[in-house]
């Protein structure tokens, strides 16, 4: 079942019968009227017995677990560029410990705007 929200919102509902994976191709009308695909189609889901139906709810708890990893994910990458910048005890006359030190403030610097050294 599709229902158009008239917002430019689209809700899907599908059912199966019993346990597989599908494969989603999703394709919209662009400004030309040509059927394009959706950036990422097709997309892949499974269903399968074992899993609960909070498994897909936006708040359930796969939505957390995720976030959680991604968060570990980004605290990992701060620390580690933010240790890469630190010129402390480092030997500044090693080119490529210079070179490091330039990439690592470098994406330090495109994601914040500033740096204190």
């Amino acid at each position: 079942m599709i229902e158009d929200t008239d917002d430019g919102q689209y809700h899907v509902k599908y059912t199966v019968d019993k346990p597989c994976s599908v494969k989603i191709k999703i394709d919209f009308r662009d400004e030309k009227g040509e059927m394009v695909a959706l950036r990422g189609s097709p997309y892949r889901a499974s269903f399968n017995e074992e899993t609960t139906g909070k498994a897909n709810v936006a708040i359930g708890p796969s939505l957390q677990k995720a976030t959680l990893g991604m968060l570990d994910q980004l605290n990992t990458f701060f620390k580690d560029t933010a240790n890469g910048i630190k010129v402390g005890e480092k030997d500044m006359t090693d080119v490529r410990t210079l070179l490091g030190v330039k990439d690592c403030f470098d994406v330090c610097n495109t994601r914040n705007n500033e740096i204190t050294l």
